[in-house]
């Protein structure tokens, strides 16, 4: 009796595939903004240090405001940030810093979701942003569903 398989075992499955394409395209975007607007430092305006990946201002659970995926990539939601300040914010201990950089995060996908502010509701008046961006969210997932194989999202049919 033999032992072995007929095929090997696929370790990445579908989804997983799914979601790395949607990652890949999330960090080249977040990259390409940071090159037209930095050209290749850190996000952070003082900093003169090179960008070394891609930081999630609010995907992480050390930072205490955790969305889930897709979310949390959203390039509007992320920043290219040198190794000092990617680890500085995700231990929390960007203080000011980091709630400046997430109030921009908002502002940033106002712009892009501009449905955002219809009904009288308008991200940037919360007074915390983690607040904001849970309720951005909350808002965007009742109006769009993530189109996996275009890896965008469109909006439900009424």
């Amino acid at each position: 009796m033999s032992t072995t398989l007929r095929r090997p075992i696929n370790k990445v499955g579908p989804a997983t595939k799914r979601w790395a394409r949607w990652e890949a395209k999330c960090v080249r975007d977040v990259l390409a903004r940071n090159m037209r607007l930095r050209f290749g430092l850190c996000d952070i305006t003082d900093c003169k240090n090179k960008y070394h990946d891609r930081a999630h201002l609010f995907g992480r659970a050390a930072t205490g405001a955790r969305l889930g995926e897709p979310w949390c990539s959203l390039p509007e939601l992320c920043l290219a940030l040198c190794r000092d300040h990617h680890n500085m914010i995700d231990r929390g201990l960007g203080g000011d810093l980091l709630k400046e950089l997430r109030w921009a995060a908002i502002s940033r996908l106002v712009d892009k979701f501009p449905d955002l502010v219809a009904d009288g509701y308008h991200p940037l008046t919360y007074s915390d942003p983690t607040d904001a961006a849970r309720r951005a969210v909350g808002e965007l997932e009742k109006s769009r569903e993530f189109d996996a194989d275009l890896l965008t999202f469109t909006k439900k049919e009424a």
